[in-house]
Protein backbone atom coordinates (compact mmCIF):
# COMPACT_ATOMS: atom_id res chain seq x y z
CA UNK A 1 0.00 0.00 0.00
CA UNK A 2 1.30 3.25 -1.09
CA UNK A 3 1.06 6.06 1.48
CA UNK A 4 1.11 9.85 1.32
CA UNK A 5 1.49 11.42 4.70
CA UNK A 6 0.90 15.22 4.80
CA UNK A 7 1.27 17.30 7.50
CA UNK A 8 2.21 20.76 7.95
CA UNK A 9 5.34 20.10 10.28
CA UNK A 10 8.87 18.05 9.89
CA UNK A 11 8.87 17.56 13.70
CA UNK A 12 9.69 14.06 15.67
CA UNK A 13 6.31 13.27 15.30
CA UNK A 14 5.91 13.75 11.67
CA UNK A 15 9.17 11.12 11.47
CA UNK A 16 7.46 8.60 14.48
CA UNK A 17 4.48 8.70 12.34
CA UNK A 18 6.61 7.69 8.65
CA UNK A 19 8.55 5.19 10.53
CA UNK A 20 5.62 3.59 11.85
CA UNK A 21 3.51 3.51 8.47
CA UNK A 22 6.81 2.06 6.81
CA UNK A 23 7.01 -0.63 9.85
CA UNK A 24 3.74 -1.24 8.70
CA UNK A 25 4.93 -2.73 5.41
CA UNK A 26 3.28 0.42 3.68
CA UNK A 27 5.35 2.51 1.01
CA UNK A 28 5.30 6.12 2.45
CA UNK A 29 6.27 9.60 1.14
CA UNK A 30 5.86 12.99 3.11
CA UNK A 31 4.03 15.63 2.00
CA UNK A 32 4.53 18.95 3.97
CA UNK A 33 2.25 21.76 3.84
CA UNK A 34 4.29 24.09 5.81
CA UNK A 35 2.60 27.08 7.52
CA UNK A 36 3.20 30.33 8.99
CA UNK A 37 1.68 30.51 12.37
CA UNK A 38 2.28 33.81 13.04
CA UNK A 39 -0.67 34.35 10.81
CA UNK A 40 -2.57 32.90 12.96
CA UNK A 41 -6.16 30.76 11.96
CA UNK A 42 -6.93 30.83 8.21
CA UNK A 43 -3.71 31.31 7.14
CA UNK A 44 -4.25 27.97 5.30
CA UNK A 45 -6.19 29.68 2.64
CA UNK A 46 -2.82 30.75 0.95
CA UNK A 47 -2.51 27.65 -0.33
CA UNK A 48 -4.65 27.77 -3.47
CA UNK A 49 -5.97 24.69 -5.33
CA UNK A 50 -3.98 25.44 -8.59
CA UNK A 51 -0.81 25.36 -6.96
CA UNK A 52 -1.48 22.04 -4.71
CA UNK A 53 -2.91 20.27 -7.92
CA UNK A 54 0.19 20.72 -9.80
CA UNK A 55 2.10 19.24 -6.82
CA UNK A 56 -0.43 16.53 -6.27
CA UNK A 57 -0.31 15.64 -10.04
CA UNK A 58 3.08 15.11 -9.94
CA UNK A 59 3.64 13.07 -6.78
CA UNK A 60 0.75 10.97 -8.00
CA UNK A 61 2.73 9.94 -11.25
CA UNK A 62 5.77 9.24 -9.50
CA UNK A 63 4.74 7.53 -6.27
CA UNK A 64 0.67 6.39 -7.75
CA UNK A 65 -0.61 6.27 -4.21
CA UNK A 66 -3.45 4.56 -2.53
CA UNK A 67 -4.23 7.15 -0.08
CA UNK A 68 -3.86 9.91 2.08
CA UNK A 69 -3.68 10.61 5.68
CA UNK A 70 -3.92 14.01 6.60
CA UNK A 71 -3.93 16.73 9.41
CA UNK A 72 -4.41 19.11 10.92
CA UNK A 73 -7.77 19.13 9.53
CA UNK A 74 -7.85 22.40 8.60
CA UNK A 75 -4.09 23.39 7.96
CA UNK A 76 -3.36 20.16 5.76
CA UNK A 77 -6.45 18.12 5.11
CA UNK A 78 -8.66 21.06 3.91
CA UNK A 79 -6.55 22.20 1.39
CA UNK A 80 -6.11 18.76 -0.02
CA UNK A 81 -9.53 17.55 -0.22
CA UNK A 82 -10.41 18.99 -3.47
CA UNK A 83 -7.10 18.07 -5.05
CA UNK A 84 -6.73 14.43 -4.09
CA UNK A 85 -7.84 11.47 -6.09
CA UNK A 86 -7.61 8.91 -3.39
CA UNK A 87 -9.41 8.31 0.04
CA UNK A 88 -8.43 11.00 2.32
CA UNK A 89 -8.42 10.00 6.02
CA UNK A 90 -8.01 13.10 8.14
CA UNK A 91 -6.26 12.79 11.56
CA UNK A 92 -7.05 15.37 14.14
CA UNK A 93 -3.83 16.95 15.85
CA UNK A 94 -5.75 17.30 19.02
CA UNK A 95 -6.38 21.76 19.80
CA UNK A 96 -7.51 21.82 15.74
CA UNK A 97 -11.01 20.09 17.36
CA UNK A 98 -10.97 20.49 21.21
CA UNK A 99 -9.95 24.82 20.22
CA UNK A 100 -12.48 25.61 17.62
CA UNK A 101 -11.47 29.17 16.34
CA UNK A 102 -15.31 30.34 16.94
CA UNK A 103 -14.85 33.78 15.51
CA UNK A 104 -12.92 32.51 12.53
CA UNK A 105 -15.42 31.00 10.05
CA UNK A 106 -13.63 29.73 7.57
CA UNK A 107 -11.74 27.80 10.30
CA UNK A 108 -15.17 26.21 11.88
CA UNK A 109 -16.41 25.81 8.20
CA UNK A 110 -12.52 23.83 7.14
CA UNK A 111 -13.06 21.21 9.69
CA UNK A 112 -17.02 20.76 9.22
CA UNK A 113 -16.28 20.03 5.16
CA UNK A 114 -13.97 17.27 5.92
CA UNK A 115 -15.35 15.54 8.90
CA UNK A 116 -18.56 15.46 6.83
CA UNK A 117 -16.94 13.97 3.88
CA UNK A 118 -14.91 11.57 5.58
CA UNK A 119 -15.63 7.90 6.15
CA UNK A 120 -12.73 7.45 8.30
CA UNK A 121 -10.91 9.37 11.32
CA UNK A 122 -7.57 9.30 13.14
CA UNK A 123 -8.17 10.18 16.72
CA UNK A 124 -5.79 10.45 19.52
CA UNK A 125 -8.67 10.24 22.66
CA UNK A 126 -12.61 10.59 22.96
CA UNK A 127 -12.61 13.62 23.15
CA UNK A 128 -11.73 14.66 19.63
CA UNK A 129 -13.98 11.81 18.61
CA UNK A 130 -16.84 13.68 20.47
CA UNK A 131 -16.03 17.31 19.08
CA UNK A 132 -15.58 15.64 15.85
CA UNK A 133 -19.48 14.47 16.01
CA UNK A 134 -20.52 17.62 17.21
CA UNK A 135 -19.20 19.16 13.86
CA UNK A 136 -20.60 16.47 11.80
CA UNK A 137 -18.54 13.82 11.31
CA UNK A 138 -20.66 10.22 10.98
CA UNK A 139 -17.91 7.65 10.03
CA UNK A 140 -15.77 5.21 11.85
CA UNK A 141 -13.11 6.45 14.40
CA UNK A 142 -9.93 4.71 14.61
CA UNK A 143 -9.15 5.94 18.46
CA UNK A 144 -5.31 5.55 19.35
CA UNK A 145 -3.14 7.50 21.48
CA UNK A 146 -0.35 8.54 20.14
CA UNK A 147 1.14 6.86 22.68
CA UNK A 148 5.33 6.68 23.72
CA UNK A 149 8.35 3.75 22.79
CA UNK A 150 8.74 2.35 26.43
CA UNK A 151 11.80 1.23 25.21
CA UNK A 152 13.04 4.67 25.69
CA UNK A 153 11.09 6.33 28.20
CA UNK A 154 11.77 4.34 31.54
CA UNK A 155 12.08 4.77 35.03
CA UNK A 156 15.48 6.19 36.12
CA UNK A 157 17.46 2.93 37.03
CA UNK A 158 18.06 3.81 40.73
CA UNK A 159 15.06 4.09 42.82
CA UNK A 160 14.17 8.35 43.62
CA UNK A 161 14.82 9.01 46.85
CA UNK A 162 15.27 12.52 48.84
CA UNK A 163 13.20 14.72 50.79
CA UNK A 164 12.58 17.33 48.64
CA UNK A 165 10.29 17.61 45.63
CA UNK A 166 11.06 17.90 41.86
CA UNK A 167 8.40 18.85 39.63
CA UNK A 168 9.08 19.67 36.08
CA UNK A 169 7.72 21.24 33.16
CA UNK A 170 8.38 20.44 29.67
CA UNK A 171 5.53 22.62 27.57
CA UNK A 172 6.98 24.91 25.22
CA UNK A 173 6.58 28.36 25.88
CA UNK A 174 3.05 29.23 24.22
CA UNK A 175 0.28 30.80 25.14
CA UNK A 176 -2.17 27.04 25.24
CA UNK A 177 0.43 25.53 27.49
CA UNK A 178 -0.13 28.35 30.24
CA UNK A 179 3.58 27.49 31.57
CA UNK A 180 3.24 30.60 33.66
CA UNK A 181 0.72 29.69 36.07
CA UNK A 182 2.99 26.51 36.88
CA UNK A 183 5.89 29.53 38.05
CA UNK A 184 3.26 31.25 39.60
CA UNK A 185 1.94 28.09 41.70
CA UNK A 186 5.52 26.67 42.56
CA UNK A 187 6.79 29.69 43.58
CA UNK A 188 3.46 30.01 45.96
CA UNK A 189 4.39 26.67 47.35
CA UNK A 190 7.75 26.74 48.09
CA UNK A 191 6.82 28.94 50.54
CA UNK A 192 6.16 26.32 52.43
CA UNK A 193 8.43 23.99 50.85
CA UNK A 194 11.47 26.00 49.89
CA UNK A 195 13.77 22.75 49.47
CA UNK A 196 11.68 22.35 45.80
CA UNK A 197 12.89 22.41 42.78
CA UNK A 198 10.78 22.85 39.60
CA UNK A 199 12.86 21.77 36.51
CA UNK A 200 11.76 24.27 33.32
CA UNK A 201 12.04 22.79 30.20
CA UNK A 202 10.70 24.53 26.78
CA UNK A 203 11.18 27.34 24.92
CA UNK A 204 8.72 29.94 22.87
CA UNK A 205 7.26 33.48 21.92
CA UNK A 206 6.75 33.76 25.67
CA UNK A 207 10.10 33.45 26.69
CA UNK A 208 10.51 37.39 28.60
CA UNK A 209 7.81 36.98 30.32
CA UNK A 210 8.38 33.28 31.79
CA UNK A 211 11.54 35.01 32.63
CA UNK A 212 9.96 37.80 34.38
CA UNK A 213 8.02 35.27 36.52
CA UNK A 214 11.08 33.18 37.14
CA UNK A 215 12.63 36.39 38.80
CA UNK A 216 9.99 37.00 40.67
CA UNK A 217 10.33 33.70 42.66
CA UNK A 218 11.36 34.04 46.43
CA UNK A 219 11.53 30.32 47.66
CA UNK A 220 12.49 27.17 45.70
CA UNK A 221 15.00 26.92 42.76
CA UNK A 222 13.75 27.15 38.99
CA UNK A 223 15.97 25.29 36.80
CA UNK A 224 16.35 26.34 33.19
CA UNK A 225 17.09 23.34 31.17
CA UNK A 226 15.82 25.01 27.09
CA UNK A 227 14.84 22.99 24.74
CA UNK A 228 15.98 19.43 25.00
CA UNK A 229 16.20 16.33 22.17
CA UNK A 230 14.76 13.14 23.72
CA UNK A 231 18.12 12.29 25.27
CA UNK A 232 18.12 14.84 27.08
CA UNK A 233 14.38 14.69 28.38
CA UNK A 234 14.48 11.20 29.23
CA UNK A 235 17.47 12.18 31.62
CA UNK A 236 15.45 15.34 33.53
CA UNK A 237 11.86 13.15 33.90
CA UNK A 238 14.36 10.41 35.53
CA UNK A 239 15.19 12.85 37.58
CA UNK A 240 12.11 14.50 38.61
CA UNK A 241 9.00 13.14 40.96
CA UNK A 242 6.01 14.71 39.23
CA UNK A 243 4.87 16.42 36.18
CA UNK A 244 2.88 19.61 35.98
CA UNK A 245 1.32 20.66 33.13
CA UNK A 246 -1.17 23.60 32.29
CA UNK A 247 -2.24 23.40 29.28
CA UNK A 248 -5.57 24.64 27.97
CA UNK A 249 -6.22 21.46 25.54
CA UNK A 250 -4.62 18.36 24.37
CA UNK A 251 -5.45 15.40 23.92
CA UNK A 252 -3.79 12.51 24.38
CA UNK A 253 -0.77 14.47 25.77
CA UNK A 254 2.44 12.87 24.62
CA UNK A 255 4.54 14.81 27.32
CA UNK A 256 2.06 13.57 30.03
CA UNK A 257 2.42 9.69 28.85
CA UNK A 258 6.23 9.98 28.64
CA UNK A 259 6.16 11.31 32.72
CA UNK A 260 3.99 8.69 33.22
CA UNK A 261 5.63 6.14 31.01
CA UNK A 262 9.06 7.37 33.14
CA UNK A 263 7.43 7.09 36.74
CA UNK A 264 5.99 10.15 37.36
CA UNK A 265 3.16 11.40 39.48
CA UNK A 266 1.23 13.98 37.17
CA UNK A 267 -0.66 17.30 38.17
CA UNK A 268 -2.21 18.45 35.37
CA UNK A 269 -5.09 20.70 33.95
CA UNK A 270 -8.55 18.86 34.44
CA UNK A 271 -9.48 18.71 30.79
CA UNK A 272 -10.96 15.99 28.65
CA UNK A 273 -7.97 14.67 27.27
CA UNK A 274 -6.47 14.45 30.44
CA UNK A 275 -9.09 12.96 32.17
CA UNK A 276 -8.70 9.83 29.90
CA UNK A 277 -5.36 9.20 31.50
CA UNK A 278 -5.34 10.79 35.18
CA UNK A 279 -7.63 10.03 37.69
CA UNK A 280 -8.69 11.87 40.99
CA UNK A 281 -6.76 10.54 44.03
CA UNK A 282 -5.45 7.35 42.21
CA UNK A 283 -2.89 8.34 39.93
CA UNK A 284 -2.22 11.79 40.04
CA UNK A 285 -4.25 15.17 40.46
CA UNK A 286 -6.49 17.48 38.70
CA UNK A 287 -6.65 21.20 38.98
CA UNK A 288 -8.89 24.07 36.87
CA UNK A 289 -6.14 25.23 34.09
CA UNK A 290 -6.17 29.22 35.64
CA UNK A 291 -6.92 28.37 39.06
CA UNK A 292 -3.09 29.24 40.39
CA UNK A 293 -4.01 29.07 44.42
CA UNK A 294 -5.55 25.63 43.36
CA UNK A 295 -2.41 24.30 41.53
CA UNK A 296 -0.28 25.55 44.14
CA UNK A 297 -2.14 23.65 47.00
CA UNK A 298 -2.20 20.22 44.67
CA UNK A 299 2.07 20.88 44.72
CA UNK A 300 2.09 21.38 48.14
CA UNK A 301 -0.11 18.23 48.38
CA UNK A 302 2.50 16.18 46.43
CA UNK A 303 5.20 17.55 47.76
CA UNK A 304 3.92 16.90 51.47
CA UNK A 305 3.42 12.98 50.85
CA UNK A 306 6.90 12.57 48.64
CA UNK A 307 6.57 8.96 49.26
CA UNK A 308 2.76 8.54 48.24
CA UNK A 309 3.80 10.49 44.91
CA UNK A 310 6.30 8.12 43.81
CA UNK A 311 4.05 5.07 44.58
CA UNK A 312 1.49 6.73 42.28
CA UNK A 313 4.46 6.97 40.09
CA UNK A 314 5.31 3.19 39.99
CA UNK A 315 1.44 3.19 39.10
CA UNK A 316 2.01 5.39 36.08
CA UNK A 317 4.36 2.72 34.68
CA UNK A 318 1.97 -0.22 34.12
CA UNK A 319 -0.75 2.31 32.86
CA UNK A 320 1.43 3.70 30.33
CA UNK A 321 2.88 -0.12 29.07
CA UNK A 322 -0.76 -1.41 28.83
CA UNK A 323 -2.81 1.74 27.07
CA UNK A 324 0.02 3.99 25.26
CA UNK A 325 2.93 1.43 23.63
CA UNK A 326 3.34 3.30 20.42
CA UNK A 327 4.72 0.22 18.91
CA UNK A 328 1.74 -1.60 19.69
CA UNK A 329 -1.06 1.10 19.41
CA UNK A 330 0.66 2.04 15.80
CA UNK A 331 -0.87 -0.99 14.16
CA UNK A 332 -4.39 0.39 14.19
CA UNK A 333 -3.18 2.68 10.95
CA UNK A 334 -3.42 0.10 9.00
CA UNK A 335 -6.65 -0.72 10.19
CA UNK A 336 -8.14 2.57 9.55
CA UNK A 337 -6.24 2.14 5.56
CA UNK A 338 -7.92 -0.59 5.31
CA UNK A 339 -10.99 0.64 5.61
CA UNK A 340 -10.77 2.97 2.29
CA UNK A 341 -8.76 1.08 0.19
CA UNK A 342 -10.40 -1.93 -1.32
Amino acid sequence: MNVVYASATNGPHDRRFLEAISDLGCKVVHLQITQDASQGPGHFVAWGATALASIWKTLSESFHPDLVHAGPIQEVAFPLMEVVDVPLIPMSWGSDLLLPQSSDHLWSYAAESVLTRSEVLFADCQAVDQAARRIGFEGVTVSFPWGVDIQQFVPPPVTRVGNDATFISVRNWHPIYNVGIVIRAFSQMAEHYPGSKLLLAGSGPLSSQIHEEISNIRCGHVEVLGKLNVDELIVQLQSADIYVSASLSDGSSISLLEAMACGLAPIVSDIPGNREWVTESDNGWLFPPTDIKHLADVMAQAAADLKESRCIGEKNIEIVRSRADWRRNNALLLEGYRMVVS
